[in-house]
């Protein structure tokens, strides 16, 4: 069944229903940690961007809610990771940066992630970055 999105959570031209149509960096469909998401919802609501992203099972759909009030809060990372992000909305581009910690043999293994979603007409750029490697997906409304 197709999503709706209410009136308070479209706040900005991010909310909608997204499909992907391409991709840039190479390499397979994982990246970061995360697998690359064939469709997204993003929902808007005043205090929060709610990112939904398909898992490849079934239509099931994960959500990672990022406040918009700078606090870093608990988001969906790997299994053994403690995942964490923060965000920021600058107009209609949503900046989060992810931070995943493991306890490593000699001490804490950290990973920073930056995510930045920026909508230009009916396209939604997803670019992912970690360390020097960076990643760069396309979606389309439908």
């Amino acid at each position: 069944a197709p999503v709706a999105l209410d009136a308070s959570e479209r706040l900005s031209r991010l909310a909608g229903l997204w499909r992907l149509e391409g991709m840039m960096g190479g390499g397979r469909g994982n990246f970061a940690g995360y697998a690359t998401a064939s469709r997204m919802v993003i929902r808007h609501r005043t205090a929060e961007v709610t990112v939904e992203t398909d898992t490849g099972t079934a239509g099931q759909l994960q959500a990672a809610v990022y406040r918009l009030d700078g606090s870093e809060n608990p988001v969906p990372g790997p299994i053994g990771w403690e995942t964490r992000a923060s965000a920021a909305l600058r107009g209609d581009t949503l900046v989060v940066s992810v931070r995943r910690t493991i306890e490593g043999a000699e001490g804490p293994i950290v990973f920073q992630i930056r995510d930045v979603y920026a909508v230009d007409g009916e396209v939604l750029t997803l670019d992912r970055t970690q360390g020097s490697e960076s990643r760069k997906m396309t979606y389309r409304r439908f």
